[in-house]
């Protein structure tokens, strides 16, 4: 068996494939993995986030200083994430409840926070929030919608762009204490697929009635789907 799967900047060792086993609390590695795949098949205008971006979000609480740090080239001639950022229609943030920065793969909880530029009547942009566990991770994720906004609408005067809303929307309701991770995947999966959703356009019923439809079930045939393709990607020696 081979030791690690690699997609882009993402390595993911057998031990973290082994946490979509059934009862597995997915790690962060896990997560950025399929946002990285995600993001290679999404449309234009579509930003997924790594939650090690999200998390020093959270943690820096400072869009200047946030800015500064996504501002830097990355290597080989690509858009720095600061600019992406700023012109994006519709960014996935994956949003954990880890308050330790010296905890690596720490939290308990993930949930999802959605970027939309033209999410409100009139095309004004908002923050959209999925969490599977009631309302368990609003408050980080309104500190990381408080940092990015600045980023996402670098134009708005003052601090006007912090105090975006955030829309609690309906979300299916997890059944334990380890499926949060499946379910940020498989919601993002939705929202970034959807063909209408590139143009950060308000919410459709399509996507609407396709999160609803995340069964305890379906959740469970979807972490089982995940773990069977790294199995076959670490099986076949580490390929995407």
């Amino acid at each position: 068996m081979a030791a690690k799967v690699v997609l882009g900047d993402i390595t993911l060792q057998a031990h973290d494939v082994a946490t979509l086993r059934p009862g597995g609390w997915l790690g962060d590695m896990v997560i950025a993995y399929f946002f990285e795949r995600l993001a290679g098949s999404s449309g234009g205008g579509v930003v997924l986030l790594e939650p090690s971006t999200a998390f020093t979000a959270a943690t820096l609480g400072d869009a200047d200083v946030l800015r500064e740090m996504l501002s830097v080239a990355p290597t080989g001639g690509a858009t720095p994430l600061a600019d992406e950022l700023a012109a994006a229609n519709l960014v996935l943030i994956p949003v954990n409840d880890n308050e330790d920065p010296d905890a690596a793969e720490g939290g308990g909880h993930w949930s999802l926070l959605v970027f939309r530029r033209h999410g409100q009547e009139g095309g004004a942009a908002r923050f959209e929030y999925y969490d599977s566990l009631l309302a368990s991770n609003l408050a980080h994720a309104k500190r990381v919608a408080a940092t990015l906004a600045p980023l996402l609408l670098p134009q708005t005067a003052g601090d006007s762009a912090g105090r975006l809303p955030v829309a609690c929307l309906p979300t299916p309701q997890q059944a334990n204490g380890h499926d949060c991770g499946v379910y940020v995947i498989a919601i993002a999966a939705i929202v970034a697929g959807a063909p209408s959703e590139a143009s950060g356009q308000p919410l459709s019923e399509a996507v609407s009635a396709a999160v609803s439809a995340l069964t305890p079930a379906v959740i469970t045939a979807q972490r089982r789907e995940y773990h069977a393709h790294l199995t076959r990607a670490l099986d076949g020696g580490g390929g995407q």
